[in-house]
């Protein structure tokens, strides 16, 4: 099943505030009409985290553990064709990654097949309809 995407292009920004750092790293576009209204799912899953004191963002370890999660879900969801990342959001306490899914039930079974083997992750996890992609286009440079 090919996916909402023809490329793989990806942007990273990052800002700076009073609680730390926040980087964002997304898909560099939306894809046109007709594939985002076949993937109208947002499934958001968040991991909450002891923030490094100034920088706001995970230890080492944490980041690492969360960098394991992202590989096995990424990988298994987009090769059997029940999700797609665009999204990263990393700073203040929390990582949160936002795919979209044509059903989030599939996308739910395939993303724990594809945890067998791995620690119990402190997750949590949301589904919406989002047939537009609001939640990709919010984080978006203006120029995308």
């Amino acid at each position: 099943m090919a996916g909402p995407y023809t490329d793989d292009d990806w942007i990273v920004g990052q800002s700076e505030d009073d609680d730390g750092v926040l980087i964002v790293r997304c898909r560099s576009r939306l894809p046109e009409p007709d594939r985002r209204a076949a993937w109208p799912h947002l499934v958001l899953v968040g991991w909450s985290y002891e923030p490094e004191p100034d920088a706001g963002l995970p230890s080492e370890r944490e980041n690492a553990l969360m960098n394991r999660f992202e590989e096995a879900v990424s990988a298994s969801v987009e090769e059997a064709g029940r999700g797609v990342l665009v999204a990263s959001i990393l700073g203040g306490g929390a990582r949160e990654w936002r795919y979209y899914a044509q059903d989030p039930d599939a996308f739910m079974d395939v993303l724990n097949a594809g945890l067998e083997g791995h620690p119990e992750y402190p997750l949590d996890f949301r589904a919406f309809e989002d047939p537009e992609w609001d939640a990709l286009a919010e984080v978006l440079p203006d120029e995308a």
